[in-house]
């Protein structure tokens, strides 16, 4: 889990070709690999997110949707693909759920939709943005740091006979959270990610 606070957002006139909230760009939705999700259960997620409040960017080109992601303003908690819950320092916009078409790579969708949805937020009154990534995405991670992110939290899970084990590890003392003092791992409950929205 990356960090970076309003004061740091750097004015910049990338991400002017995503839209916002676009919902005929949804619909031009394909699953492009077998492990993408069905069209439909694509729209109803995308229709009980913006219901919730949330913001979708999308960019298309040649009638397909080539890149999406979300913006969550206003909330204390993230989760993580592995069920984690990061509880965060007051009210903050979370950026997540990015998505590029393996074809449409490498152009820098990713990059221009943070920078996007980062000058949304502050302008929106966020004082604080968060967004997660797996430790093995490299590439994601280089994205997300060269917008100025910094390292915040790692969320951890053991696997063994069946059960796991999940904690959370902050990466300096000062977060803010009584919950996890210091660097201390401090366990967390599994919530599961249906629940998430």
């Amino acid at each position: 889990m990356y960090s970076l606070s309003a004061s740091e957002v750097r004015p910049t006139g990338e991400g002017r070709g995503l839209r916002r909230d676009a919902i005929d760009d949804l619909l031009l939705y394909r699953p492009f690999a077998a492990r993408d999700r069905r069209r439909e259960d694509f729209l109803e997620v995308a229709q009980r997110r913006l219901a919730q409040g949330q913001h979708v960017y999308t960019f298309t080109a040649d009638g397909a949707l080539l890149h999406y992601s979300w913006l969550e303003e206003g909330t204390e908690r993230a989760g993580s693909e592995f069920d984690h819950e990061f509880r965060l320092p007051g009210p903050a916009a979370i950026l997540w759920d990015d998505y590029t078409r393996p074809d449409a790579r490498g152009r820098g969708l990713q990059t221009r939709s943070i920078h996007r949805r980062l000058q949304d937020a502050a302008a929106g009154g966020q004082t604080r943005m968060f967004i997660g990534v797996r430790a093995d995405n490299a590439i994601s991670r280089h994205n997300i740091e060269k917008v100025g992110f910094t390292h915040w939290a790692s969320g951890w899970a053991r696997y063994r006979l069946g059960h796991v084990k999940r904690w959370i590890t902050y990466a300096r003392p000062d977060t803010g959270l009584d919950a996890a003092p210091g660097l201390a791992p401090t366990r967390v409950a599994a919530v599961p990610r249906h629940l998430w929205p």
